[in-house]
Order: structure tokens, then C-alpha cells, then sequence
């Protein structure tokens, strides 16, 4: 990433997070806060991951080709992507417990113990 050519980033989400470009740390985003950042001009791939949910990550590819510009970036479906994965977490997790629940046990005797 090194250039001595920069645009900037002013970006936005609705959780906190880390920002990376190109697989490096740029900076802490807090949710609902605008930020902006010094980006090198060129093609990068920027990915913002959860604090709270790491498997929760957004990639974007931008392209940063004009000196001194600033680009506008909002990302404020995060919190919706962590509401709905934290419910399909919880339903698999429902799911598995009636799957592996024992049967009840009872006073009920089976079939073959009964006598005739």
C-alpha cells in the first residue's frame, strides 16, 4: 500500500468495528460515528468486521482513483446482518437441543413387559 498519493474515506456503520485495506488494520469504526480515513489512490479491498460478531464481515472493492477525493462509504445494514444472524444462531441451537433431548421416561411399561 505504500504511495505517496492518497484519497480519503469517509465512512459510516451501525456496529462498532475494524476497519482493514487490504488485509491491513487501518482504524476502530464506533457505530453511528462518521469517520474519515486517508486511503492510498488505487484499487483496494476494504473489509469492516464485527467487534461483537467476527464472522459478521462486509468486503467492499473501491476504487481510489483520484487524488485528494473523498469517497462516501455507509454501511448501515450491519446491525440488521448481526440481528438476523444472531436469530439463525439461536434457532440451529433450538434445533439441536430437541434433536438430542431424551425421550420422557415413564411408569408406562413397553409392550414386550407386560404381562399376557
Amino acid at each position: 500500500m505504500a504511495t505517496d498519493s492518497y484519497a480519503y474515506l469517509t465512512t459510516r456503520v451501525s456496529l462498532d468495528c475494524k476497519l482493514f485495506c487490504d488485509g491491513e488494520f487501518l482504524l476502530d469504526l464506533k457505530a453511528t460515528l462518521i469517520k474519515k480515513v486517508k486511503i492510498p489512490v488505487g484499487e483496494h479491498i476494504l473489509q469492516y468486521v464485527s467487534k461483537g460478531s467476527p464472522t459478521l464481515t462486509i468486503e467492499r472493492i473501491m476504487d481510489f482513483s483520484v487524488e485528494g477525493r473523498n469517497y462516501l462509504l455507509l454501511l448501515d445494514d450491519m446491525e440488521k446482518m448481526a440481528k438476523a444472524e444472531a436469530k439463525a444462531k439461536e434457532q440451529a441451537r433450538k434445533k439441536e437441543e430437541e434433536e438430542i433431548r431424551p425421550l420422557p421416561t415413564g411408569s408406562q411399561k413397553s409392550p414386550e413387559t407386560q404381562p399376557l
